[in-house]
């Protein structure tokens, strides 16, 4: 079986390939179980067919400038992380065994951060994203520029939205807003990374400011990225600010449409679930997060009430790794020891998890997550070695057993990102360097240590 993608000429780190044509791939489609024996043809930055050799068996002469041997890859669409907070990388392994850490922990610690810290801290998160076959990703943090700027470096998609409170959080203040709009207005990066509407949570953001930001959110077209009932004190304390629920409060606040994800749920009824689900909203489920911090969301709600879910990682402070796939396992696991019907949580749900639900949310829907004609040319390749044997479900094997070790090859926006595993166009250890000496300063400044 070949373990390298055999082409006439090597990538270009970085550089878009005009046509290219990938033959002899096997190609997961949108809710397939298994995959196809097929030829995927990529035009600039999107992918101009997909060519499935079982029913167009003759190889039939195709003008590109590249042809590539993809014998011996899987091909997947892009991941879709739909919720991070990149530049939490300083706080990887602090986490655990820590009560009200959000309160009394990271909002303490954010204080120090300043804005050129925040490119450099991002980079752990992005680049075991990445590895881990992640293109895109849903970051909700603050002096989000850097963020992006670290998103652009790497050549990783991304929607970004600046961190909005008034009522709570590591700045809180109206001056949260005003930078946001500002943000947006000045808008600094290419198309891909895109800005959203990020409040931080219901017991931090006030119903003025919530329903301002909506508002702002539907009349740009943008989506809002919020956490909604990530805690049980969240629950109590919007109960007592405002007599109702962290959902209730959204939706009330006219926050709640297809483009919002709702990040956590943790603490939502199943009122509340059915309540997202007529909005359209999307539930973002974060297992091992939400494990480590309090526990998992009611699973069982999701199944009752059929809401729209997105499974993500959070971040290095409450999951410490960025596997997507991984969390994507664990989530299936835990369904099944819930006694959750099969369907719900069944391997192609939890693909589409990470794909065309979280593309929906964005305004992605038929250009990410998913390899069709039309779509953009964001492509994992994964190794189609013996971990993926017998092919009996070919989806039920990649989250199962091969996982995010399998990944070998990354393209973004039809340019490689990621080639036999390392960084095109960036040094790993420059970006490593500088990661380190932002965690010092971060260490200098709060008197974080590492046996915290």
């Amino acid at each position: 079986m070949n373990a390298n993608l055999k082409q006439s000429v090597a990538p270009e780190s970085g550089t878009t390939v005009a046509r290219t044509l990938i033959r002899g791939l096997r190609v997961i489609t949108a809710g397939a179980a298994n995959a196809i024996h097929a030829d995927i043809l990529i035009s600039g930055n999107h992918i101009e067919a997909v060519i499935d050799r079982d029913k167009q068996p003759a190889q039939a002469a195709i003008a590109a400038d590249y042809q590539i041997d993809g014998t011996g890859f899987l091909a997947i669409p892009g991941l879709i992380n739909a919720h991070t907070h990149a530049a939490m990388g300083f706080f990887r392994g602090l986490g655990h065994g820590r009560t009200n850490m959000i309160e009394t922990f990271l909002f303490p610690a954010e204080k120090a951060l300043t804005p050129e810290l925040l490119e450099p801290l991002s980079w752990s998160y992005l680049i075991t994203s990445l590895r881990a076959g992640v293109t895109c990703v849903a970051d909700h943090y603050y002096m989000i520029a850097g963020v992006g700027r670290a998103l652009e470096r790497l050549g990783m998609r991304g929607f970004i939205g600046e961190t909005i409170a008034d009522l709570g959080g590591a700045f809180p203040g109206w001056e949260s807003w005003t930078r946001a709009r500002e943000t947006i207005d000045s808008w600094q990066f290419s198309d891909l990374v895109r800005p959203v509407i990020a409040p931080h949570a219901a017991d931090t953001v006030s119903g003025k400011m919530l329903r301002e930001a909506a508002q702002f959110a539907k009349q740009r077209h943008l989506t809002l990225h919020m956490h909604l009932s990530q805690t049980t004190g969240e629950l109590h304390r919007v109960r007592q600010q405002d007599g109702m629920t962290p959902v209730q409060k959204a939706f009330t606040c006219e926050a709640l449409w297809d483009r919002t994800l709702a990040v956590h749920m943790v603490s939502a009824r199943e009122a509340d679930y059915a309540e997202l689900r007529a909005s359209g909203a999307t539930a973002v489920i974060c297992p091992a997060s939400q494990i480590i911090y309090e526990h998992l969301a009611p699973l069982e709600n999701i199944a009752a009430t059929g809401v729209p879910w997105a499974t993500a990682t959070d971040c290095a402070a409450s999951n410490d790794g960025a596997d997507l796939l991984n969390d994507c396992k664990w989530l299936g696991l835990l369904a099944r020891d819930r006694r959750i019907a099969d369907d719900t949580f069944d391997p192609r749900a939890l693909l589409a998890s990470v794909t065309t639900v979280p593309a929906r949310a964005l305004g992605m829907s038929g250009k990410l997550g998913t390899l069709a004609a039309g779509s953009l040319a964001d492509i994992v390749f994964v190794r189609d070695d013996i971990s993926m044997r017998p092919a009996f479900n070919d989806v039920r094997n990649l989250i199962y057993s091969a996982g995010s070790s399998g990944v070998e090859h990354v393209m973004i926006n039809g340019k490689w990102r990621l080639w036999k595993r390392e960084l095109c166009g960036a040094s790993e250890q420059d970006l490593t360097n500088a990661f380190e000496g932002a965690v010092r300063e971060i260490m200098r400044r709060t008197g974080i240590r590492g046996d915290l």
